[in-house]
């Protein structure tokens, strides 16, 4: 899906808002006035936002992801939240800035019930 606009009288070539990036997810499709971003596609890789011409998309980051200091956040293909547990501080960042409550502390309670069953101080 190809356009050629004319902008400030230039001729600007438009794949679909950088075709290229998101024909792999097909996530945006051409309306008779606008292009539509499918968000059951979108993989929020930003990719769109920053292949805008117009500074139309803003590339919204979600809270948690935003909030790690140490980027620990990351998104499957299908848009769930993974933890690195390998980079995470425990700092609780991600915790209170999500508004679903999604994300928990880990109890250790488990652990330590299991050790004072098998007999362990």
């Amino acid at each position: 899906m190809r356009e050629i606009l004319k902008l400030g009288g230039k001729l600007l070539l438009l794949t679909a808002v950088a075709g290229l990036a998101l024909g792999l997810t097909n996530a945006i499709t051409k309306g008779p006035t606008r292009m539509h971003i499918d968000p059951m596609k979108c993989k929020e890789c930003g990719q769109c936002a920053q292949s805008c011409p117009y500074g139309a998309i803003v590339h919204l980051q979600r809270p948690c992801k935003k909030a790690c200091p140490v980027g620990a956040i990351t998104y499957d293909e299908d848009g769930i939240c993974r933890i690195d547990e390998k980079k995470c501080i425990s700092c609780g960042q991600c915790v209170h800035s999500c508004p679903f409550g999604a994300i928990s502390t880990k109890s250790h309670l488990v652990s330590i019930i299991r050790a004072i069953k098998a007999g362990k101080e």
